[in-house]
């Protein structure tokens, strides 16, 4: 909203709306005193974070125990079924070479 003023009359009768509007604030005065500390001594601007709740730290600790648990089930699931591969494997071997050698047994 643009308001234009082109005499005085139109200056006071804004002046007074103005007033009916707004009312004076008194404002905090540990506000005030904060604000003008940080002002009157410049110095390294600081982020204030909020005190960490315990809360936070169990929930972190129980993922981090739920997931290292996980990842020793998903690893030992790994190496059982590596080496039950290479058994498989050797086995295998094992009947093929049965096989191999039988049809030389039947002709001796």
């Amino acid at each position: 909203m643009t308001v234009q003023i082109t005499g005085r009359h139109q200056l006071e009768d804004l002046e007074k709306m103005l007033q009916a509007t707004l009312r004076p604030v008194t404002p905090n005065p540990r506000f005030v005193r904060q604000l003008r500390q940080r002002l009157a001594e410049p110095g390294i601007p600081t982020i204030r974070y909020p005190d960490p709740k315990w809360s936070h730290y169990i929930l972190l600790a129980a993922a981090g125990l739920l997931s290292s648990t996980f990842l020793i089930l998903t690893g030992s699931r790994l190496v059982i079924a590596v080496l039950g591969a290479i058994g498989l494997l050797h086995y295998s071997r094992q009947q093929n070479e049965q096989k191999q050698l039988e049809p030389s047994r039947r002709t001796a």
